[in-house]
């Protein structure tokens, strides 16, 4: 019961410490704020109960064979298929349509990657944002990490990566 307790003190829950062992339930006036709140985004989410869509019903401009033109073309000089796997990224990033639907977990150093271009462009995700100033703020790309950041940056822990790619996979859909 020292949870409960800690948890009702934590965010001021008006229940007794003679009520608090029954866990009861937190009810709101229909008129209060918190109850337009909680079902407004009900409403926005489309039901009350997750459920899975078995069609997609947004339509989604997703990019051009021409649009990745210039990594179709043949190359002056051979490239690895990490830096072709980037430039590609990068096109998918700049169509309004899907960019914010991409989250590209890297489970290892970007920069070995050349993937540092990213870390400005749609920053490194990070609860709390950036909380120190990296050493390389000077520089163009650097390590910028942000509450609105994409990038999953695992460092060297694939498992994590791997973890971080399946809870995006079963994310709540609705």
């Amino acid at each position: 019961m020292d949870g409960v307790k800690h948890f009702r003190d934590r965010f001021n829950i008006p229940v007794s410490d003679e009520k608090v062992a029954e866990l009861p339930y937190i009810t709101f006036d229909k008129d209060s704020e918190e109850y337009k709140y909680l079902h407004a985004r009900r409403q926005e989410l489309e039901g009350y109960l997750p459920a899975r869509r078995t069609r997609f019903d947004e339509k989604l401009e997703i990019p051009t064979l021409e649009d990745f033109s210039q990594l179709l073309e043949e190359q002056s000089k051979e490239i690895s298929t990490t830096i072709a796997f980037v430039r590609a990224l990068n096109v998918m990033l700049k169509n309004k349509s899907i960019k914010d639907r991409l989250v590209p977990i890297i489970a290892d150093e970007a920069r070995t990657f050349g993937m540092e271009g990213l870390f400005r462009q749609i920053g490194i995700y990070s609860p709390n944002g950036q909380q120190y100033t990296p050493q390389d703020r000077e520089q163009v790309a650097y390590y910028k990490e942000d509450v609105k950041g994409q990038i999953l940056q695992e460092g060297i822990n694939e498992l994590g990566a791997g973890a971080s790619w399946l809870g995006g996979c079963n994310i709540l859909q609705h």
